[in-house]
């Protein structure tokens, strides 16, 4: 049986920009799904007003060896001018003392603007009415399955001795390698890999998720796993309320979106790995 940290709970959310209607445009039917699934993330993550949000994005300027956290000066945010609506921005609180109370998981880095794998989550938090303390943390160049553990397990520790309720945002996008012209060119093999992780995560199984062909993964070209391997030991890989709101993808690589467990009442128990 896993540790259980009742405090957290946390959310697979896709970071396209597209997702977001204004930078969508006329494509925004394309993956209206996708951007109603977000919607979802966001409600589900704020349902009960948590006392700060976490985020971990593998876009986020990484170090060599060792895991990141944002450290603001105060707060986080940016705009999406780089997909041309510098209109379509966000800023949110990121106190000194909350950044320095990671320092132990998580060395701090100089970020003047969030990335997409940040902002495109965090856009919807906002949107649905989130303000409050907001955390980013990056990965290292190249993470192992047990550091990664070690690091889900970090952040809930520290936000157990921060005490209060968090809600943890795992940034993701699936296969990049679709349909021909996707980002990453085309793999007929690719969309094996986004059955295998939609079935899992369709059935509360995040070690199944991730237990994946390295090959496979490879060709893939993903930049989810590691997100979810994450988020999934800092809630000691139960699945209470877990649910998949969307998967689709429209241009070539996939979006999943999901809730994938919730806070737990006093007394109660989460399942094991």
């Amino acid at each position: 049986m896993e540790q259980i940290h009742p405090h957290l709970k946390a959310a697979l959310m896709c970071h396209a920009p597209i997702v977001i209607p204004a930078i969508a445009g006329s494509r925004a039917r394309d993956c209206a799904a996708s951007t109603e699934a977000m919607r979802q993330c966001a409600s589900f993550l704020l349902q009960g007003s948590p006392d700060g949000v976490l985020v971990v994005s593998p876009h986020t300027p990484r170090l060599p060896d060792r895991f990141g956290v944002v450290a603001g000066h105060g707060q986080v945010g940016g705009s999406f001018a780089p997909f041309g609506v510098p209109e379509v921005q966000l800023t949110l609180p990121s106190p000194p003392d909350l950044i320095r109370a990671f320092a132990s998981a998580a060395a701090p880095i100089d970020v003047l603007e969030l990335d997409h794998g940040a902002l495109v989550p965090l856009w919807f938090l906002a949107e649905a009415g989130w303000r409050g303390p907001t955390v980013v943390f990056s990965l290292p160049m190249r993470p192992t399955d047990r550091s990664l553990e070690a690091f889900g397990e970090a952040l809930a520790a520290i936000t157990a001795h921060l005490g209060g309720r968090w809600s943890l945002v795992a940034s993701g996008d699936m296969s990049h390698r679709l349909k021909p012209g996707a980002p990453a060119g085309y793999d007929p093999r690719a969309a094996s890999f986004d059955a295998h992780v939609v079935a899992h995560v369709r059935a509360g199984d995040w070690a199944g998720a991730i237990d994946i062909d390295p090959e496979l993964r490879a060709i893939a070209a993903e930049d989810v796993l590691d997100s979810l391997t994450i988020a999934a030991a800092a809630g000691g890989w139960r699945n209470n309320g877990h649910q998949v709101f969307a998967y689709e993808g429209p241009f070539g690589v996939g979006y999943l979106n999901a809730a994938l467990y919730d806070w737990l009442a006093a007394g109660s128990t989460g399942g094991s790995r």
